[in-house]
């Protein structure tokens, strides 16, 4: 066989091996966070430590927003499917406190900063119970509705079962093929989204501790992905002509 033919050979046979996905999990912190508040958006000091869903029954409504950002680069390769996904949040236990069970919102719109500018509670009872403006939002997604049950002040004076200050709780998210769709593009973008949460309830309460938290020792809000994913068709034949180069080479020092 001469060499070009081998070079040819090496170059069919890399390419015609099969993709090899691969089963990854990437948990982060979020990038910063934020409070949208009947009173304004606060997204820096004491807003950024909340994770609050509020309803408006006492003028004191807000719903909280977590940006997070992965990257294709942290699991190795461009991110075929969304496997898993889950929110890990830590319950901040205050005298309002109240509610059993809050929603998730998913926006893939980019905020330049923290600063969440345009984001505005509505308080005009349109969109109540959480005052989230979905015409704020260029795509706004929901991930379901989830169980709450608020923390005790300590171990001393909680209930069999009941969270504590400072607890993480999981949340497992099950995405629809939209969702996952918006999810798995932000990702291979490098691009950021962000997790909002919202009352289900104009009465209820639902605090999670956010960025900075100044009552809470728990952990800011953490984001677990477990996706497929598999490489590029052009790392494939980067490999192919990698083999082919040095099947010539070698070939020619024969």
């Amino acid at each position: 066989m001469t060499a070009p033919k081998t070079f040819t050979a090496s170059l069919i046979a890399a390419l015609a091996m099969p993709i090899a996905a691969s089963a990854v999990e990437v948990s982060k912190d979020l990038e910063f966070s934020g409070s949208v508040e009947s009173t304004g958006a606060d997204p820096g000091g004491f807003g950024e430590s909340n994770f609050y869903g509020s309803g408006n029954d006492d003028g004191l409504g807000s719903y909280g927003i977590a940006t997070f950002q992965f990257s294709a680069a942290e699991f190795g390769a461009p991110v075929l499917s969304i496997d898993g996904l889950t929110l890990s949040l830590s319950h901040d236990n205050r005298g309002f406190t109240d509610g059993d069970e809050f929603e998730l919102f998913l926006t893939t719109d980019d905020f330049a900063d923290d600063l969440y500018a345009g984001l505005a509670y509505d308080d005009s009872g349109a969109s109540d119970p959480n005052g989230i403006d979905p015409s704020d939002f260029g795509t706004l997604l929901s991930l379901g509705v989830f169980p709450y049950t608020p923390s005790a002040a300590d171990a001393g004076s909680a209930a069999p079962g009941q969270p504590v200050e400072g607890d993480t709780e999981s949340f497992v998210i099950t995405l629809d093929l939209s969702d996952e769709a918006a999810l798995v593009a932000e990702i291979n973008a490098n691009s950021q989204f962000s997790i909002l949460i919202g009352a289900t309830d104009i009465a209820d309460d639902v605090t999670f501790t956010g960025q900075n938290n100044f009552f809470s020792g728990g952990i800011v809000p953490n984001l677990t992905i477990n996706a497929t994913a598999i490489p590029e068709p052009t790392s494939l034949l980067i490999f192919g002509v990698a083999t082919g180069v040095l099947a010539l080479r070698r070939r020619r020092s024969a």
